[in-house]
């Protein structure tokens, strides 16, 4: 199973130079699937997106089907809803997720 989202598109045709009706879903999509379970908490989430320096992640649900995603975003609202939570303590977590790869430039060339 894997995925593809806009981003990925986006970087994929900034990275070869070709449009995207020349390009194959294979060479944008993610190579690797990272998820959470349907039921896992948000937290759950962003230490995934944490470590895996990912700015969207699949949700599976039953039968291991892709059942929605989780963004950068979702994580923000999610934040935003807690009483005790920051505005210094979201932007930490989005700069700590959105640290830049050393490898993506070369990951789809």
């Amino acid at each position: 199973m894997s995925m593809v989202t806009d981003r990925d598109l986006l970087m994929c045709t900034h990275l070869t130079g070709r449009s995207l009706h020349e390009e194959v879903v294979s060479s944008a999509m993610s190579k690797e699937l990272h998820a959470v379970r349907v039921g896992e908490s948000v937290e759950a989430a962003e230490a995934l997106m944490q470590s895996k320096q990912v700015r969207r992640i699949a949700v599976i649900g039953p039968e291991r089907r892709v059942g929605g995603v989780v963004s950068l975003n979702d994580l923000a609202l999610a934040a935003g809803k807690k009483k005790d939570v920051r505005p210094e303590d979201v932007a930490a977590i989005l700069a700590s997720i959105c640290q830049p790869r050393p490898s993506s430039a070369t990951a789809r060339g």
